[in-house]
């Protein structure tokens, strides 16, 4: 059975189509990285599956977690969802933290919520992660507030956080397109770890193919709303069938230059 599975997914606005007849099938341990354009309908598939569309949204089709159609859940089924199973990576790391409280505060008010843990045992496993993923200034870092530290750092906290829920799904939305090249490569290693050690599978939306060949094992091109070429990422990159598809990779190419 399939972790994520989107079907026929179709979702309209002022009787304009923004997503049309999408279909997913996400996997235990997988990573699916999904590419397009400014206005390809990307973010909107993100924010339909955490339950973020506006209500003035027409939602036609199913989103199935697991077993359960997530449009049909009530909010506290939801609550229970969001956060511990399915987690959230966003673009600018800085708008996740509270800037007026210090990174401790807000490791022990996330952790505490979904889980029955005493704020020292919450500290001591907090410190544990940072060391694994190379943070290596663990006190001076709770003890700061999220301004005084890099996007990279807050980015790289971030993740720490969510590998402490140890959800089944992470969904990634740009999450190194602020980052430099170092920071970035840090991020993903972090990502591929909890893959590897949690099994974590993740949808990691990028416009750089360059980005998703490093960490996803299929990808899926989007445009216009639609989902127009997939395959696993070797093959893709390789042989693109599409037009729009050969268009992206060639702006890889460009950039290398």
């Amino acid at each position: 059975m399939s972790l994520l599975t989107i079907q026929d997914l179709t979702i309209s606005h002022n009787k304009q189509n923004i997503l049309n007849n999408i279909n997913l099938k996400l996997n235990t341990a997988e990573i699916i990285g999904i590419a397009g354009g400014s206005g390809s309908g990307k973010s909107t598939l993100l924010n339909s599956i955490l339950h973020l569309l506006p209500q003035d949204f027409n939602i036609q089709g199913e989103i199935h977690w697991q077993d359960k159609n997530l449009y049909d859940l009530k909010t506290k089924q939801l609550t229970h969802i969001y956060g511990k199973e399915i987690a959230f990576i966003s673009q600018n790391p800085q708008t996740f933290f509270c800037p007026v409280r210090t990174i401790k505060s807000q490791f022990i008010e996330t952790i505490s919520a979904h889980q029955k843990i005493t704020a020292d045992e919450i500290i001591s496993q907090t410190l544990d992660i940072f060391t694994k993923i190379g943070l290596n200034d663990g006190k001076n870092i709770l003890n700061a507030y999220p301004f005084m530290l890099s996007g990279g750092m807050n980015q790289r906290i971030n993740i720490a956080l969510t590998m402490m829920l140890k959800p089944q799904l992470l969904i990634a939305d740009e999450p190194t397109s602020a980052l430099d090249v170092m920071s970035q490569a840090k991020v993903l290693q972090e990502l591929l770890l909890m893959k590897q050690k949690l099994n974590t599978s993740i949808l990691f939306v990028s416009h750089n193919l360059k980005v998703l060949a490093k960490i996803a094992d299929k990808i899926i091109i989007m445009h216009q709303g639609k989902i127009i070429e997939q395959n696993p990422t070797k093959i893709l990159l390789a042989n693109p069938q599409e037009g729009y598809t050969k268009k992206l990779l060639q702006a890889v190419i460009t950039l290398k230059k």
